[in-house]
Order: structure tokens, then sequence, then C-alpha cells
């Protein structure tokens, strides 16, 4: 196999642990009557948007602009202090730099806070690129294409490449471009979802993904 050059991650729930700000800025975003979240994990994931809509029961366009609206207030005044690393994301970055790879990030989150979270955690520095859905305009429409121009701009070859993430979205913009992926088990998303998609293997934790892709002959 051909060893992995060009390590393309997800943020949340791969890097980082961003639930608990998530969570307050959504319970802030909710109009009064519906019932405020307890457990947000099985829904994060997909952009917020489609998160609110989903917990509001399908809101009118007015009403959903409105909760988006009241949930970056929140959560750029507040809520993205409340992330911290998961355990071993550091200690693998930094592997990869030493090693020479090249290191990107593809996410969900808004430039603002994604910039805001990486220099708070001092960890802006290892990544060569970041996509954001802002990051043009028009705006991305999902990680499928932030990945795809990923690809295109720095003419990356998708056999040399691994994406790291914890959702179906990351290993789906993953599989559109014959792409592998490293699943981290610790994340968001649902491990049984990743038995649909191919050249997928499943991760408990960061610790293991250097050890398995840094040399010729390593999985996937």
């Amino acid at each position: 196999m051909i060893a992995k050059q060009n390590f393309i991650f997800d943020l949340d729930g791969t890097l980082v642990d961003s639930l608990p700000g998530i969570t307050r800025s959504i319970n802030d975003a909710l109009p009064a009557g519906v019932t405020r979240v307890t457990n947000l994990r099985p829904f994060i994931g997909p952009p917020v948007r489609s998160i609110l809509n989903s917990l509001a029961h399908s809101p009118n366009d007015r009403e959903l602009d409105q909760m988006e609206l009241r949930f970056r207030q929140s959560y750029d005044a507040d809520g993205w202090r409340q992330t911290a690393e998961f355990l071993g994301a550091r200690e693998l970055l930094e592997h990869l730099r030493v090693a020479g790879k090249r290191i990107f990030l593809v996410t969900n989150k808004p430039s603002r806070p994604t910039e805001r979270i990486l220099s708070s955690l001092r960890l802006r520095a290892y990544f060569e690129d970041l996509l954001t859905p802002d990051s043009r305009t028009p705006p991305f429409r999902g990680k499928d294409q932030m990945l795809r121009h990923l690809v295109d701009t720095h003419a990356l070859h998708a056999e040399e490449c691994l994406m790291v993430g914890d959702t179906a979205e990351d290993c789906a913009a993953a599989a559109a471009l014959a792409m592998p992926v490293a699943f981290v088990a610790h994340g968001y998303g649902d491990v049984r979802a990743t038995a649909t998609f191919p050249n997928c293997q499943i991760f408990p934790d960061l610790g293991m993904i250097s050890t398995n892709f840094l040399t010729d002959g390593a999985a996937l």
C-alpha cells in the first residue's frame, strides 16, 4: 500500500470536543415551547442550520434564520470557549509534522469560531490550509465540495490522502473521491454507519492513526 502523505482532518468530534459549547448555544437559539436538548450527540455532524431544523420540528425559513442568528451570537461570544482537544490530538499532529506530512482541515464550522478555537488551543500552525463553508462565495454546500476543492487546489492524489473524521458525512465526502478514511470512534458519529463506505477503518482514538498510516504497507 502507498504511505499516506496528506492528512485531512475534520474538527468537531475528531480533534476537539466542542459538544458542551454547541449544546449551550443550540439551547440558547431554540424558541420558547421547544424542549431543550440534553444529549446533542446524535445530531452533531451536519451544519448547525440542519440541527436546528431537526430539533425545532421543521420551522419555516424565517424562524430558522432567527434561530441560526441566535446560535451564532451565542456561540461566537462564549460557546466556542467550551472546547477542548481530544487526548492524542496534539501528539498526532506533531508526529505528522515531524514526519514531513501535509496537514489540512475541513470543517462545517464557520471560519470565525474555527480560527478562534485553533488559536486558543495553539493548533492553527499545524495546518497548511483549512476550509470552512464560508471560505468562498458562494459558500460550500458541504464537505464533499470542500474536500474536492482542497484536492484540486493543492493537486493532491486521493490514494496518498487520508481523511480523518467521525461522521458518515466525512466518510461520504471521502468516498466520492475514492479517498480512504480513518473513522475515530470517540467522536459524535454512529460507528455502524461506516459499514456502508469503502476504504474506511475504525479507530478507537487518535493515538493509533500515525502508527498505521506513516509507512508503506499500511492499512487502506
